[in-house]
């Protein structure tokens, strides 16, 4: 890592980040990571019965640090972005691969909580302008999307049947990502197995609905037939379509749609962002599920960290 920071490219190359950004952002993860506990999975044996249920505890003894806190920061960010495999980042670190699997857990976790609080549903301050192709739209809240990312093919036929996405041809695992206008990442939904449509996983983002207030807007694309699941006053900026009543729209609606779809191309955009963390890419081990919802928030909050994909003079 010594080497690494001496050059601003490679070190961008390996974490996504200017040397500064990750300094500031894990100072500002520091007294929280100095306090964690590091995952161990089953930690405890059973001793000779001492109390009145006949049951006695014992802590295994833990497992001591090998790197500093910032370099164990650091080799998390090397794994998202590079992708490698925890044997290949275990020798890079000079760890044993269950030693890597620890930290890379532990601060998965802790990074997936810590960033979730600080960007989940936050209005960006008054100072922060908006893209010129989001302007049209005033008090626009958040664009709403879903994306999807490959899995391994369960052996349960049922379970196959849930995670089976239609419009990839294969098992994928499923997340509603939210998008302020200014370009920052809002909002992340629980996963979702390929097979739920849009209007559901909106349905249940409980969270992400009880955070708007009347007056406000929210873009989504056509797929997203939400209006009603909306709370009372939140309009839904949605592209026109004909729908099974009418032959053609209007020369009005598709000005209008035309307007929607230029702003609403710059999720793609995000999105592709968030999928350039080499990690995402690999299709998922269905070993890996348990944290791999952790794994996809922290990648997304990320992105706000990283030099911007869309300026407020955006055109």
């Amino acid at each position: 890592m010594e080497v690494i920071e001496q050059n601003k490219q490679l070190f961008n190359f390996y974490t996504g980040f200017d040397l500064d950004v990750f300094n500031s952002l894990f100072t500002y993860l520091q007294r929280k990571a100095s306090s964690m506990q590091y995952f161990h999975g089953e930690r405890t044996t059973y001793v000779q019965p001492f109390n009145l249920d006949g049951y006695g505890v014992k802590r295994k003894p833990g497992v001591s640090r090998q790197l500093i806190l910032r370099e164990e920061f650091f080799s998390v960010l090397y794994r998202l972005q590079t992708g490698h495999l925890l044997d290949e980042c275990s020798i890079r670190f000079g760890l044993s691969s269950s030693q890597f699997s620890r930290n890379f857990t532990t601060w998965i976790n802790l990074l997936s909580v810590e960033l979730e609080l600080l960007c989940k549903n936050a209005e960006p301050d008054d100072d922060v302008g908006l893209a010129s192709c989001f302007k049209p739209f005033s008090n626009l809240r958040v664009i709403l999307d879903c994306t999807e990312l490959f899995s391994e093919t369960p052996s349960s036929v049922e379970y196959h049947k849930q995670t089976h996405s239609n419009y990839k041809h294969h098992s994928t695992i499923k997340f509603l990502v939210g998008i302020h206008p200014s370009g920052a990442v809002t909002y992340i939904s629980k996963s979702y197995p390929g097979k739920s449509s849009d209007k559901q996983i909106t349905q249940e983002s409980q969270d992400l609905l009880d955070s708007m207030e009347p007056g406000q807007k929210v873009m989504v694309d056509r797929g997203f037939t939400i209006e009603e699941d909306l709370p009372y006053g939140v309009k839904l900026v949605i592209p026109s379509f004909k729908g099974s009543n009418r032959q053609q729209i209007t020369a009005n609606e598709l000005a209008k749609s035309k307007v929607i779809s230029r702003a609403r191309v710059h999720v793609e955009r995000c999105m592709r962002m968030i999928k350039s963390f080499n990690i995402l890419r690999q299709e998922l081990k269905l070993s890996q599920v348990d944290v791999y919802e952790q794994i996809f928030k922290t990648c997304a909050y990320l992105v706000n960290f990283q030099n911007p994909y869309l300026k407020s003079d955006d055109n």
